[in-house]
């Protein structure tokens, strides 16, 4: 019996020994927010963005005249007769040349013809005008055809010119109504005109503005304006005239 006892503590003893040697490590705990960010730490910079590569520059667009213009002017007469009118014209560019100025960098030049309607009011006077002045008024309307030499520079945004500087000559041929009124001692005259007028001017834009302001320009103007077909005065008159183009 002893022996039997001594054997079970021998087999026992090796077999705890074993269970020792073979035994898992402790398990240590680890914190509950383990692996995810401190919430009291300072945030992580952005990712810094590459922007794509330049694409080529966009060219400039293609120079052109203005297709539309038109003036605005106070003329002056006189010599068998006198006057003094205001004139509004209304104009279509109808054949141009265009090329870049040798001389001007940016600025274009080339040849310009327009055709349009003209308006024309004001007061005469004359001889039926027996001593008073401008007795008569004149009403005129009809067609004006210009052309000239003209330097621009064009829009920045569309390329468009209008002429800064322009050399021109015009032709307006009107049908003119002219009116006298009646007096106790002289029956009025109302009557019917062919009005032609032929200038040659100046447009012109002052150099400080050239560069910032393409719209409007100053002109002046000689010209000679014959009547040939008139019931009340005929003849030929020299005059000038100032005015705004646009």
């Amino acid at each position: 019996m002893r022996r039997l006892l001594v054997v079970l503590m021998v087999f026992s003893g090796a077999a705890f020994a074993q269970s020792e040697e073979f035994s898992l490590p402790a398990f240590q705990e680890q914190a509950p927010d383990a692996g995810l960010p401190d919430p009291s730490a300072p945030p992580l910079p952005p990712l810094a963005t590459v922007a794509p590569p330049p694409g080529p520059p966009k060219p400039p667009p293609a120079p052109s005249w203005a297709r539309l213009g038109g003036a605005t002017s106070v003329l002056f007469s006189g010599l068998q007769s006198y006057s003094f009118s205001i004139e509004l014209a209304l104009l279509v560019l109808v054949v141009s040349s265009l090329e870049h100025s040798p001389t001007v960098p940016g600025e274009v030049e080339g040849f310009l013809f327009q055709a349009g309607v003209e308006g024309v009011y004001g007061w005469v006077g004359g001889p039926l005008c027996q001593g008073t002045t401008f007795c008569a008024k004149r009403g005129a309307g009809g067609v004006a055809l210009k052309g000239g030499w003209a330097r621009g520079l064009p829009n920045v945004r569309d390329g468009v010119a209008r002429a800064q500087t322009m050399y021109f000559g015009q032709l307006d041929v009107l049908a003119s109504n002219y009116d006298i009124e009646s007096a106790p001692l002289a029956p009025g005259v109302n009557t019917w005109e062919l009005l032609t007028r032929l200038r040659l001017g100046l447009h012109f834009t002052s150099e400080a503005a050239r560069a910032t302001f393409t719209g409007v320009t100053l002109f002046g103007a000689a010209f000679i304006e014959a009547i040939p077909v008139s019931n009340a005065t005929r003849g030929i008159t020299l005059g000038g005239c100032l005015g705004i183009g646009f």
